[in-house]
């Protein structure tokens, strides 16, 4: 019932625990393997006699592997097994795979995990694999323990990063104003304050507690940025901070990876945050850095998408496809920026919370890109998936010239969100960032269509009065059409 161990000729596995103990049951097993032994015991003291000083003395029992041993030792391997802590390694690259190489020396259970069946086919043989389409549905299968803190501004990543973190057993505790609730209830530790500390009662709540890791999602003031990671920097394990691809100051360039300049402020002071939102973002990355140093985990995430997204960027086209109603009454064709092969890069929400999870537990440190990797989705996939969602009442696509809509002054990223003119050449490669990094560490993406379906059915049910204010209204799309089409007045 105690400790055991398997001997062979030429091998052991298991231990009683070693020292001089062990070495004397190997070389007796082995001598009973020699004179054809079948059972034997020793009673053995721990002491002077043996070079093993702890005391006491210990029975050891001998017993010949038959098959009915061989039954009761492979139920106790496979108990044992289950109650070794599952560590789950996301991403079978080259750093997923040396992580692995190293966990497998530790009593734990080691787990690779990846939707590339490439980079699995890498993995040596007896390492046990997970090849899933949809890695993040394996976080709920993560070992529960792991503590953290979530600085929310109502962004609706918080929220999924909280879910994430619950559906794991992680012990959670969110800090936000209040103003919006707490739709976890007592699943969650609820603080409130204002992340500003010139705002009373400031960051009061936080000043007691310790937590493995802080998730900050909401910083776009490096004062206000620096207060919490400095309150938090003695009580805190790690400090990730979500940042933006809008931090680099060149992105008229595709492939644009972490090593790209970012941009700086004239004014270091100022806090204008609508005027200078890249280089305060960067500057908000740099404070974190300066507290956590190797602590530090920067994510730059580009357009991130999915049910509970604020922004109405993504949720315009499912909208227009899928609830062309939610709109008003539009044309049964929808203006769409030509070309079809115009490349998109965004990001699920979901997808993007369980992986900065576990960027923290494997205790990853650095910068990252996060957003889909270049030129996986373009337009036209974009469209194609909308239409197979929207199903017959879908409208049919009208793809326009970037002329033509320029020409009826069609604002860009907002007008006709996701929308960028080759005319702001600045902005060129804003759609085709270098995201390897991310990729290998196993940030991976849903299917498209998957994503449209669940943002369909959360637009269905939400109350959509305020939406879309600033996209392009019913009016200016049918005189687009009417332009397109060669035709006068509105069809």
């Amino acid at each position: 019932a105690g400790a055991w161990m398997l001997v062979s000729a030429g091998d052991v596995a298991g231990t009683i625990g070693g020292g001089q103990l062990e070495y004397l049951a190997i070389d007796h097993a082995r001598r009973m393997m020699r004179q054809s032994d079948r059972a034997s015991d020793l009673d053995v003291p721990l002491g002077p006699e043996i070079g093993q000083c702890c005391g006491g003395r210990v029975s050891v029992t001998f017993r010949t592997l038959d098959e009915d041993l061989r039954t009761e030792l492979g139920a106790r391997l496979a108990g044992e097994r289950d109650r070794r802590p599952e560590v789950l390694v996301f991403g079978a690259g080259h750093v997923g795979r040396a992580l692995y190489a190293s966990l497998a020396l530790l009593p734990v259970r080691a787990i690779l995990i990846d939707s590339r069946a490439d980079e699995m086919a890498r993995a040596p043989g007896g390492v046990e694999t997970r090849l899933t389409p949809l890695p993040e549905a394996e976080v709920a299968s993560a070992p529960p323990g792991s503590t953290f803190v979530v600085l929310t501004h109502d962004h609706a990543l918080d929220f999924l990063i909280t879910d994430a973190a619950l559906a794991r057993g992680d012990a959670v505790t969110i800090f936000t104003r209040g103003a919006s609730g707490n739709p976890w209830g007592g699943a969650v530790t609820a603080l409130t304050g204002n992340r500003d500390p010139a705002v009373a009662p400031g960051l009061a709540a936080l000043e007691n507690g310790e937590w493995d890791a802080v998730l900050d999602t909401s910083g776009y003031v490096p004062r206000v940025v620096r207060a919490s990671a400095e309150l938090l920097a003695a009580r805190a394990g790690r400090y990730l901070f979500v940042s933006s691809l809008s931090v680099y100051s060149d992105v008229s360039r595709a492939e644009v990876d972490e090593s790209g300049a970012v941009g700086m402020l004239d004014d270091p002071a100022t806090e204008a945050v609508g005027k200078h939102y890249g280089p305060l973002k960067a500057a908000c990355e740099k404070a974190v850095e300066a507290v956590y140093g190797s602590r530090a985990l920067v994510v730059r995430p580009g357009l991130i998408v999915g049910p509970f997204d604020p922004t109405d960027r993504f949720g315009y086209w499912v909208a227009r496809f899928v609830h062309p109603d939610l709109l008003g009454v539009r044309s049964a064709e929808a203006v769409v920026p030509a070309p079809a092969k115009y490349a998109l890069q965004m990001i699920d929400a979901r997808d993007l919370a369980a992986w900065m999870l576990d960027l923290l537990d494997v205790g990853a440190g650095g910068v990252f890109n996060a957003t889909s990797p270049a030129r996986q989705w373009t337009m036209g996939a974009l469209v194609d998936a909308l239409i197979a969602a929207g199903g017959p009442e879908a409208p049919r696509p009208a793809w326009t010239d970037e002329a033509l809509l320029l020409e009826h002054k069609v604002e860009p990223w907002t007008g006709l969100p996701l929308w960028i003119p080759s005319t702001l050449a600045d902005m060129g490669g804003f759609m085709e960032v270098d995201c390897t990094r991310a990729a290998r560490t196993g940030l991976a993406t849903r299917p498209l269509a998957r994503t449209v379906a669940e943002t369909a059915a959360w637009l269905a049910e939400r109350d959509n009065a305020g939406a879309w204010k600033s996209v392009l209204d019913a009016a200016a799309e049918c005189e687009i059409l009417a332009a397109r089409a060669g035709a006068t007045g509105v069809r």
